[in-house]
């Protein structure tokens, strides 16, 4: 690869973690926006589903609140800011 790539790999991750932070939100308020997730946009299910299940199975129940969209989107944010500037010194 060259230096030029390479420098791209931090920035790439950032930004592929901040597009599932937009998928976990469109699947936590997409009821609200009327999108139809399990018609047209099912794959939007598809890919927030495995997290959504890991979140819901390691959190305790609450009653009738879901706190799993929550779970995920924090836990990407902490990857994201971790992994980007983990790769930007890795770069470096």
């Amino acid at each position: 690869m060259t230096t030029t790539m390479l420098a791209m790999l931090p920035r790439g991750f950032f930004n592929l973690c901040t597009l599932y932070m937009l998928f976990v939100l469109l699947r936590w308020f997409g009821s609200y926006l009327e999108i139809d997730l399990y018609g047209r946009f099912r794959w939007i299910c598809r890919i927030t589903d495995p997290a959504f299940g890991f979140a819901r199975r390691k959190l305790p129940p609450l009653g009738p609140v879901d706190f799993a969209p929550a779970a995920v989107l924090f836990a990407v944010w902490i990857v994201r800011e971790m992994g980007a500037s983990l790769l930007a010194s890795v770069v470096r």
